[in-house]
């Protein structure tokens, strides 16, 4: 999966302990984390499972946060060989 975001806007910008935003991989654990943000700036992210989650934290104060997501499900080219009969 490949997520990006196309606008992203947090209620206390740069104020970490009050919201931010985490992208984790297939499962919701520490092994499957990505990224968080909780600044002004975001960037593309990949997830080379099937899912991707977004966690959002804000205090009540921060409560606010607004963001579009582009996310594309994508998978690698086959690298299985056809099998060739010959019929008579």
């Amino acid at each position: 999966m490949y997520l990006q975001f196309k606008e992203y806007k947090l209620a206390m910008s740069n104020q970490c302990e009050a919201n931010f935003i985490e992208i984790y991989g297939d499962k919701l654990n520490d092994r499957q984390f990505l990224q968080r943000f909780c600044g002004t700036q975001s960037e593309p992210k990949t997830s080379k499972g099937n899912n991707i989650y977004i966690r959002v934290f804000a205090k009540p104060e921060a409560f606010y946060p607004k963001f579009e997501v582009l996310y594309t499900a994508f998978r690698e080219k086959s690298t299985i060989k056809g099998i060739i009969m010959k019929l008579n």
